[in-house]
């Protein structure tokens, strides 16, 4: 499970790095509201955190055993 939420959670962090551009050129993703670059702050934030915290995991789970 960690292993997961940590793939997912660093995906999506490096979609937050390009998300103003995307924002820019996908006319779907115009429809959001809000300013973009502050949206790609908060995914680079928050789900650079949660890939930060749950690198580790299945590591120190090896090592226990």
């Amino acid at each position: 499970m960690g292993r997961v939420l940590y793939w997912t959670s660093v995906s999506i962090a490096a979609m937050g790095l390009f998300w103003p551009v995307l924002y820019g050129n996908v006319p779907a993703l115009r429809k959001i509201p809000g300013d973009p670059l502050v949206q790609a702050l908060i995914m680079i934030v928050l789900f650079g955190v949660l890939a930060y915290s749950t690198y580790g995991e299945e590591i120190e789970k090896t090592r226990a055993s």
